[in-house]
C-alpha cells in the first residue's frame, strides 16, 4: 500500500534530525516556497505519497526558508553568477516579467520543512538530472540554520579571503545593480497583509528570546544612533484617541489609549490631560473629602463635582466607594 504524504514527511523528518544531531530548530518558523516561472501557465500536477500539489505555472525552483527568505532570491545582490536559477531569474525578467513567488506550506520546525523540500524536488524534478524543470543543484535537505561551521573550516574560508580587494570596476558593477533593484514586491499590500497575518499572535519560544537577549546584553548605542532615535521618534504624526481626545507618538497610544482607553474626557482639555494645581483648593484633603461625598448623597452630577472641586472622576469614584455611595 502506497504511504501517506504525512508519513513520509515524519520519516525523512526523523531520519534528517537524527543526522543532523539534534541539530535542526525545532521553532515553527520554517517554511518551504516555490519559484513560478509567469511565462509558462498551464495546470502542472505532481504526486507526493497520497498527495497532489498543483501549480498554475511551471515551477523552476523549491526551497526551505524562513522570514522573507522566499523574496531574497529577487534582489540585485542574489543574482549574480552562472547558476541556473539565477540564469533563470535574469531571463524571465529580461521578457519583462516577474517570477511568482508561492508559499507552499505553513511555518514548521526546520526537519519538517526540509523533508517536504526533498519530497517536492523529488516529485518535481530537476533540470540538470533530465528528470523535471527545477534548477535545484541539490535532493534539497541542506543547509540548516544555525549550522556549527567546523574551526579548520572557518580558516580556510579565512585565507582565502584574507586581503582579498575588490576592483573599481567591480565596486561601480555592485552599485548599479543595487540601484537597479526593485523591491517593491515586498511592499505590495497583499505581501504586507500576508506577512501581518503569519506574524501576529506569534509569540517568541523561550529559545529566541534568550539568544534575543543573549544579543541585546551589554549592548551601547553610540551618540549618534539615540539622536537618529530621536529625530525618528519627533518625525512621527501624533495620533489621537477617539475614546478620551488625547494626542501623542502612536506607541504609547496605542498602548495606553484606543481600546485600552481608561482616562475620562473630562481630564483632558487641547488634546492633553489637565493639570490641577494643588494650591487653589479651598480645604484640606480631610474636609475635601466630606465635602464631596455629600455632595455624592445630594445625587449632584459627577461632572458637576469635577468642575466644583477640581479632582478626577477617578478620585471621586474612589470617595464614592469609601463611603460605601
Amino acid at each position: 500500500m502506497a504511504r501517506t504524504f504525512s508519513s513520509l514527511v515524519r520519516k525523512q523528518a526523523r531520519e534528517l534530525q537524527a543526522h543532523s544531531r539534534n541539530r535542526l530548530s525545532l521553532d515553527p518558523l520554517y517554511y518551504v516556497y516555490a519559484l513560478l516561472d509567469p511565462r509558462k501557465p498551464g495546470s502542472y500536477l505532481y504526486t507526493v505519497g497520497d498527495k497532489v500539489v498543483a501549480f498554475d505555472h511551471e515551477p523552476f525552483y523549491v526551497g526551505k526558508g524562513k522570514g522573507r527568505r522566499m523574496y531574497q532570491h529577487l534582489e540585485g545582490c542574489n543574482r549574480r553568477g552562472t547558476h541556473r536559477k539565477v540564469q533563470k531569474i535574469n531571463a524571465i525578467e529580461r521578457a519583462g516579467y516577474a517570477p511568482i513567488v508561492r508559499q507552499l506550506s505553513k511555518e514548521e520546525p526546520e526537519a519538517t520543512a526540509l523533508a517536504k523540500e526533498i519530497l517536492l524536488i523529488a516529485a518535481v524534478g530537476r533540470a540538470d538530472l533530465k528528470s523535471g524543470p527545477l534548477t535545484n543543484h541539490s535532493d534539497g535537505g541542506e543547509g540548516p540554520a544555525g549550522q556549527i561551521i567546523s574551526p579548520e573550516r572557518r580558516a580556510l574560508v579565512s585565507n582565502i579571503i584574507k586581503g582579498k580587494t575588490l576592483s573599481d570596476d567591480t565596486k561601480r558593477r555592485i552599485s548599479e545593480a543595487s540601484k537597479r533593484r526593485d523591491a517593491s514586491h515586498l511592499h505590495a499590500p497583499e505581501v504586507v497583509a500576508k506577512r501581518a497575518t503569519t506574524l501576529r499572535g506569534r509569540k517568541r519560544s523561550q529559545h529566541e528570546k534568550d539568544k534575543i537577549a543573549a544579543t541585546m546584553k551589554g549592548r551601547v548605542m553610540t551618540d549618534a544612533h539615540k539622536k537618529n532615535l530621536r529625530q525618528g521618534l519627533r518625525a512621527l504624526t501624533p495620533v489621537t484617541c477617539p475614546q478620551c481626545g488625547m494626542a501623542g507618538k502612536p506607541a504609547v497610544m496605542t498602548r495606553w489609549h484606543f481600546d485600552n482607553c481608561k482616562t475620562d474626557p473630562c481630564e483632558v482639555e487641547n488634546g492633553k490631560r489637565k493639570i490641577i494645581r494643588e494650591t487653589s483648593r479651598r480645604w484640606s484633603d480631610a474636609e475635601e473629602k466630606i465635602l464631596i461625598a455629600a455632595r455624592i448623597r445630594d445625587g449632584a452630577k459627577q461632572k458637576d463635582i469635577v468642575s466644583e472641586f477640581g479632582r478626577s472622576r477617578e478620585f471621586i469614584r474612589r470617595i464614592a466607594r469609601e463611603h460605601n455611595l
